[in-house]
Formats: C-alpha cells, sequence, structure tokens
C-alpha cells in the first residue's frame, strides 16, 4: 500500500499516465486517490496501480451523471 511520499508520487505518476485523466489528488494518510477526468479506463488504471504493486479498492466512488 502506500506508506510514504514515493510510493503517493509513483501512484499519481502512473494515473496520470493516461492521457484523459485531468487531475490526480492522493492522500497519503487515508491511502485514498481521487481522479477527474473524461472516459476514464477504469479497468486499465486499476491494473496499472495492481502491476506497480498496489491494492485498489472497491470502495471507489462512481462519476454521477
Amino acid at each position: 500500500g502506500m506508506r510514504c511520499a514515493a510510493c503517493a508520487k509513483k501512484v499519481e505518476t502512473k494515473i496520470r499516465s493516461f492521457p484523459t485523466v485531468g487531475s490526480v489528488t492522493v492522500n497519503l494518510e487515508s491511502g485514498s486517490t481521487r481522479i477527474g477526468g473524461r472516459h476514464l479506463p477504469r479497468a486499465d488504471i486499476e491494473g496499472v496501480l495492481r502491476e506497480a504493486g498496489f491494492e485498489v479498492g472497491l470502495d471507489s466512488e462512481e462519476p454521477s451523471a
């Protein structure tokens, strides 16, 4: 999981690599990440984070219409 600032930066960098991501906010204290953008490839983002050694929680928010 995210235990240090370097981990948080790694998560942010991995997520920002997707062209449709507009914003990323990583909260080291809570171990959470908020992602903003259009047409976010959720499964792809989760896959990249898992490959980097991070767990992906199921309690993430879905965008509202």
